[in-house]
This record gives structure tokens, C-alpha cells and sequence, in this order.
């Protein structure tokens, strides 16, 4: 072998090595101006798989416990309609106390809906936002005040609020909590900071052991909150109030026209559009009627009738006078007091109680289970999958029982008529 071809031998193998470090580089120039962002941003490294199921069962954990609140708080806290309608809806939760008592937050200007069974405003201190109502007695259990010292570092806590469907609750983050410094007021407060997300005004608050902590006054960045504590104090120590309530003579009215003033044969009035069953004019007024005065007190218009009907004593002889078709009448009853509504949550309807009869529908959620069902205002539920339906109470208990799907069958009296709906819970 001769010494020249080792030499060329060596300058093939540099050259074939230039040659490959030139198409590498020419190939990452390309990648680089083909795939900019890929090129610049340093790959991050996937989550190792124990930090995954961690991750994984912590959400579980905590969907867990917010489904197990929701079957022990739901049965403990009731569902009122609050005028004027507040930014964050009508409704609002009233968490019970006691055995026969439940507090919410309202403000002075607001008031709840008139026309419902058994339920009695004891007080309502304006001062704070807050009153106390007497409802009826039921088997669910009250709620659990916490007793111990309030936890003041970072946690989840589960708001529970109203809406036109029923209860809602939802968990949220609470950066830091506090006793408020101010003592000067009726209610002692706690404030939340660092909440993730907005809460409505008079929502729930309990922990996520199923305590409940207070009942929201002002959201915002920092949200105050009515301590359980002093609410519980509240509900367990109020008196009834000394001042007259609202009356309620069982009709609902609208302005006369010409024409229905003709047919009645009257000069002036309201005419009557409805009477309420058990209601205390239930036997005496009929639609069609027109009232002319109440105790004297003229009622050319629907505002002149609410007036009368409202400040009238209840228990005391209240007396009527009304054209019925051309024939000058007059009745004397006794005015009831006006109870607050209560909202069947999830199946869409109001209602009130009628001793011995059943339940009365006085509004219906549009597009509810009960508008589907075919449930409309001034039905009257009779019985409930065959049973009698002596309250509010066993109808929301019965919806409550049910699986999503399935129907609750009820038996209405519609005008003179009797009829059978399916509501489906949904």
C-alpha cells in the first residue's frame, strides 16, 4: 500500500465529517425559522403521575363532602321570596334554629311575599338586617351552630343560596377570617377576606363539617358575615312584636271598568277576581262581586282596597259592603293576619296551607317541573301519590325523596274540576 492513500483516505473522512456538521446546522437554521415558538420556549416537564392522582383526589374528596352537605343541609333551611327583588334573585334561605323558628337577612326596605301557611314573622330588626320567623314545626332537624373558636386561616367553607329552583351550594375558598372589631351593633360579625368568588347578600355560610357559621350581610372584597352565635341568641330570645301586622281578608281584586261595573250593576268599586279556600270571606264573596267599601272606607281603586284590607285589626269584625248583580250587600268577617309565602324549592310553585284540605298553588316558576306538570296558580293539591296532603312541609319532603325522573302524582281541584298531574323531578 502505498503512503498517499492513507493521506487521502484521512481527507475523505474530514471532509465527510464537515459535510454532516453543515447539514445539521442548515437543518436546526430551518427548524428554528419553521417552528419560532417551539424553538424558543424550553419544553416543560409533564406532572409526574403521583402529583396527577393527587391533584385527582382532592377534587373527589372535596365533591365527596359537598354532596354529603348538601343531604344534611337542604332539609335544614327553608326558601322565602324577598320584594323588592335583590341583584342577586328574589329568593332567599332561612336556616331553622329551632324547632319552630328561622332566621334570614332582611333589609329595612324589603319585605317577604304575603299568602302563606303557618308562617309568622316574630321580629324584624331593621337595625341589623335580620328577622326571625316562626314556621312550621317539621321533622327535619335544625342546624348546627359552631361552638368552638372560628378557624382564621385559609379553608374551603360551603355557601349555600336561594334561587327560584330551590337551594344551591357550592364551595368556597376563604383566604383568611376574623373577628370584626366593631361590637357596637346587635349581631356580632365575622370577616372573610380573600374569597375567590362573589357571595349574595344573606347567603348561608358552614363549614365543611355541616356547622353553620352565619348568614352573609355585605359581600365584597371583604365580606362580613352574621355570626351563628349571636343569630341563634337572636331567634331563641325574640319576642313577637307589639306593633299591628298586616290583615288579610282572603280576595284578590282588580279596577272595574265600565263594562264589568255594568254588569255588575254598580256605580263604583274593585271587582273581586278570585276567593282564597278557607279564607275568612271564602262563604260569603264570590268573583264577580264588587266591593264598594270595607268598614266605611271607600275602595274606588285596587291601592284604596289594599289599604283598607291591610290596616284592618286581625280577629276583629271587619264589615264588607259589595253590588252583586244590582243587589246592595254587606257582610261582617274577621280579618286574618297576612303570612309570608313559602317556596316548594325545586318543584317551581308557592303555596299556603288550607287546614284539612290541602295545598293551595298562589304562584308558579315558569318553566318549572310544576308549569310541565300542567299546575296552575289557584290549583289546590289534594293528595300526593294517593295520600292526603295535609301541608307544605309533605310536599317538599316528598319531592326531596324521590330520585331525579321519577313523578310525584297529584290530585288538584281546578274551579269544579278534579285532575291528575305528573310532576317529574328533574
Amino acid at each position: 500500500m502505498s503512503s498517499a492513500e492513507p493521506r487521502s483516505t484521512g481527507r475523505e473522512t474530514r471532509l465527510l465529517l464537515v459535510t454532516i456538521a453543515v447539514a445539521v446546522a442548515a437543518l436546526l437554521l430551518l427548524a428554528r425559522f419553521r417552528f419560532p415558538e417551539q424553538a424558543l420556549q424550553p419544553a416543560e416537564p409533564a406532572p409526574a403521575p403521583l402529583e396527577r392522582l393527587a391533584a385527582r383526589a382532592a377534587f373527589d374528596e372535596l365533591a365527596s363532602a359537598m354532596a354529603d352537605l348538601e343531604r344534611r343541609i337542604y332539609p335544614r333551611v327553608l326558601l322565602y321570596r324577598v320584594t323588592p327583588a335583590r341583584p342577586s334573585g328574589s329568593y332567599v334561605v332561612a336556616p331553622r334554629l329551632t324547632g319552630s323558628r328561622a332566621v334570614l337577612v332582611l333589609d329595612e326596605n324589603e319585605s317577604l311575599d304575603a299568602v302563606s301557611a303557618g308562617v309568622d314573622l316574630v321580629t324584624h330588626r331593621t337595625d341589623a338586617g335580620v328577622a326571625v320567623l316562626n314556621v312550621p314545626a317539621a321533622e327535619e332537624p335544625v342546624v348546627t351552630s359552631r361552638t368552638s373558636a372560628v378557624r382564621t386561616g385559609p379553608r374551603y367553607v360551603a355557601v349555600v343560596e336561594g334561587t327560584a329552583q330551590g337551594p344551591t351550594l357550592r364551595p368556597l375558598y376563604v383566604g383568611r377570617t376574623a373577628m370584626n372589631d366593631n361590637v357596637g351593633g346587635p349581631l356580632a360579625l365575622l370577616t372573610m377576606h380573600g374569597l375567590q368568588a362573589h357571595v349574595a347578600h344573606g347567603a348561608a355560610i358552614f363549614s365543611l363539617d355541616g356547622s353553620f357559621l352565619g348568614l352573609v350581610n355585605a359581600s365584597g372584597t371583604s365580606t362580613s358575615v352574621f355570626s351563628a352565635e349571636s343569630l341563634r341568641t337572636l331567634t331563641e330570645t325574640a319576642q313577637p312584636q307589639t306593633s299591628r301586622r298586616d290583615s288579610d281578608l282572603g280576595v284578590e281584586v282588580q279596577n272595574a271598568d265600565q263594562r264589568l261595573l255594568r254588569a255588575a250593576a254598580s256605580e263604583r268599586g274593585v271587582v273581586i277576581t278570585y276567593v282564597r279556600r278557607g279564607g275568612p270571606t271564602e262563604s260569603e264573596l264570590r268573583p264577580g262581586d264588587v266591593i264598594r267599601s270595607v268598614d266605611e272606607l271607600e275602595t274606588h281603586d285596587t291601592d284604596a282596597y289594599k289599604r283598607a284590607a291591610r290596616t284592618r285589626i286581625p280577629g276583629e269584625p271587619t264589615t264588607i259592603k259589595f253590588t252583586r248583580r244590582g243587589t246592595e250587600q254587606q257582610v261582617t268577617v274577621r280579618a286574618r293576619a297576612a303570612v309570608t309565602p313559602a317556596a316548594v324549592a325545586g318543584i317551581g310553585i308557592e303555596g299556603r296551607s288550607v287546614p284539612r284540605v290541602g295545598v293551595e298553588v298562589v304562584a308558579v316558576e315558569p318553566e318549572g317541573p310544576a308549569a310541565q306538570a300542567g299546575l296552575r296558580r289557584g290549583d289546590l293539591i289534594l293528595t300526593i301519590d294517593g295520600e292526603p296532603l295535609a301541608d307544605l312541609g309533605r310536599l317538599l319532603r316528598a319531592y326531596r325523596a324521590v330520585n331525579v325522573g321519577t313523578a310525584l302524582v297529584l290530585s288538584i281541584e281546578r274551579d269544579t274540576r278534579h285532575l291528575t298531574l305528573a310532576v317529574e323531578k328533574r
